[in-house]
């Protein structure tokens, strides 16, 4: 007892920090990171099974895993120095107490559910406990892709309701698509989303307050042209035109953002008759309330048209008993709008998850980041049966490549200035690249990325085997030990370079 009251007390005086983010490059040592994160909780008493350790690839997954057990196997050996110095410093320990807890807490350790995965993984885990709920078996089939057989069941079920058909029509016409991109897009945005919250049954609105307003304009025009002179009823007779036309023929007319007419082009009418501009104002409000009802309109079309496409894809899934990768979080999602689900899923999952890390979570998803909140917020708040939970992350926001499935390179600081308790840190040095390739990152990211730190590498480089790079590069400024395979194609070349910062 008095031993574990000592351990306990050293463990409060440590610089363990329980809610951090990680700003961390590809080689800066995020994978070390991670591995010297979990197994500071381990050795300052967390049970793995209840921390939740993510990322997105099985290979990220497998690395960390092994990482993890093998320093923690191996905790002894001269290989595994840098690791015990950092876990004792971040736990205020010494060298002989940490390995007399891994020696107490062994076999624990090496018998406990180790819960480190892929988002996907640990969803269809999930997703497998509430099966039921969604009319599937427990045993379902995960797919890459059910798009044809879904796109074909959605066309005929759309074809049994012509007005949606028809506004499906007029989406495709209005945005200028095709009837591919039309599916593709439904298919993201249900993904991505998950259903719209908008009322559904609006009536397609009625344009008489346009026309109303319209028509006591054209009128007003029509007297000036009668009693004014040539110069002011020429400009009448061009206003009255222009306003004379369709509604959305009105709105590509340039000065329609203009708040008066009293400009160069109508200044001689305006003088004449200043009304010309209270009218012209109570016109664009009935325009603009127009609008307002038809964007309603629409949104509520396509709200309907969407929970078609949504449950055409419930349908398929449960006939077939089968699902694609892009299926799992959004029916999560669901789950979690449903009341008390959290700790419905912390039963079926036998553990309540009181610490999470997380790898590339730049890659993160909005609607990934949706299901996580929740988590992330009990533990950010504070709560924890057994004391303090803690969150952790690590990402790079300059590479983000799983914008294809929806992921926010955004979301990693947005969630840092949700929560001020959450404190970021950058691994300023790069272990991996040479001076040249760092140097060429940091004047292409400067410009790009607000408060952008640069990296400063660590890499030790032959210059036997690695020759300076050319002396023509203007990028920045060469030094003798810029080492490196780098060269610019395109430096002359402003508008593709310029293409390539925005795409970065």
């Amino acid at each position: 007892m008095e031993i574990w009251l000592v351990w306990q007390m050293e463990i409060a005086m440590s610089s363990f920090e329980n809610f951090k983010a990680l700003k961390a490059s590809a080689g800066s040592g995020k994978t070390f990171a991670l591995t010297i994160r979990y197994l500071s909780l381990v050795f300052s008493g967390v049970s793995p099974n209840r921390i939740l350790a993510l990322t997105f690839t099985k290979k990220a997954a497998n690395e960390m895993n092994e990482r993890i057990i093998s320093t923690f196997l191996n905790l002894k050996d001269e290989s595994r120095k840098a690791q015990v110095d950092e876990i004792c410093k971040l736990l205020n320990l010494s060298k002989e107490a940490l390995f007399a807890k891994r020696d107490e807490i062994y076999d624990e350790f090496l018998n406990s559910d180790i819960k480190i995965s892929t988002f996907d993984s640990f969803f269809s885990t999930i997703l497998r406990s509430f099966a039921t709920n969604f009319g599937l078996d427990a045993n379902f089939d995960i797919e890459n892709d059910m798009s044809e057989v879904l796109n074909r069941e959605f066309s005929k079920n759309i074809s049994k309701n012509p007005e949606l058909l028809d506004e499906i029509s007029s989406f495709i016409v209005d945005t200028n698509s095709t009837t591919s991109k039309f599916l593709s897009s439904l298919n993201e945005i249900s993904t991505q989303m998950g259903r719209l919250d908008y009322p559904k049954g609006l009536k397609f609105p009625d344009d008489s307050g346009f026309k109303k307003t319209q028509n006591r304009v054209l009128e007003f025009l029509d007297e000036v042209i009668k009693t004014a002179d040539e110069s002011v009823k020429k400009q009448a007779l061009m206003l009255k035109e222009k306003l004379g036309a369709s509604l959305f023929s009105i709105l590509k007319e340039s000065f329609i953002s203009r708040e008066s007419l009293n400009y160069r082009t109508y200044s001689k009418l305006h003088a004449y008759s200043p009304q010309i501009d209270t009218l012209y104002l109570e016109l664009k409000e009935a325009i603009k309330e127009y609008l307002s009802e038809l964007e309603a309109y629409k949104l509520s079309k396509f709200s309907e048209i969407l929970e078609l496409y949504i449950k055409t894809k419930r349908d398929i899934n449960k006939k077939l008993n089968r699902l694609t990768f892009n299926d799992l979080p959004t029916m999560i999602f669901e789950l979690l709008n449903k009341p008390d689900m959290i700790n419905m899923i912390y039963f079926r999952l036998d553990s309540r998850i009181e610490h999470i890390l997380i790898d590339e979570f730049q890659d993160t998803s909005v609607i990934q980041y949706k299901i996580l909140l929740p988590l992330i917020e009990e533990i950010v708040s504070g709560y924890g049966q057994s004391g303090l939970g803690s969150f952790f992350y690590v990402g790079d926001i300059k590479q983000s490549i799983y914008r294809f499935r929806g992921a926010k390179k955004e979301i990693f600081t947005h969630l840092a200035d949700k929560f001020p308790q959450i404190k970021t840190e950058n691994l300023e040095y790069n272990y991996r690249s040479s001076k040249a390739i760092v140097k060429f990152v940091n004047t292409v990211f400067k410009d790009v990325i607000d408060g952008y730190e640069d990296q400063i590498s660590k890499l030790e480089v032959d210059a036997k085997f690695n020759p300076l790079i050319s002396p023509s590069f203007n990028l920045f400024e060469i030094e003798s030990d810029d080492f490196g395979y780098l060269k610019s194609l395109m430096v002359d070349d402003t508008e593709e370079k310029e293409l390539v910062l925005k795409t970065a």
